[in-house]
């Protein structure tokens, strides 16, 4: 893998495969609904605060997984790879296990 390092507030995403919704065989259609995706957290970078001056730490660290928004996220294909870049707001659940 290329060295990515996100700045100003942003992670490096690495996704997971998507699970098809399924009853017994049947497979749900998608309707169109945008669903969050999940994915692992490859990197991250701290967001400066722009009035205060200071640092804010980011609140997901390397390995977690975590579901996001795709809305305003950049897909990156490297090394025939696909990772994902987005602002940490976008993070809406992290996925503990």
């Amino acid at each position: 893998m290329s060295k990515l390092r996100p700045i100003n507030g942003n992670l490096l995403l690495l996704p997971l495969d998507e699970v098809e919704r399924t009853v017994g065989n049947i497979v749900l259609p998608d309707l169109g609904y945008e669903q969050p995706s999940c994915a692992k957290v490859i990197a991250v970078s701290d967001n400066l605060d722009f009035q205060s001056g200071n640092t804010v730490p980011c609140p997901v660290k390397v390995g977690e997984k975590v579901f996001f928004n795709k809305m305003g996220a950049n897909k990156l294909m490297v090394d025939n790879e696909e990772y994902w870049v987005i602002h940490m707001s976008s993070i809406t659940t992290i996925l503990e296990e």
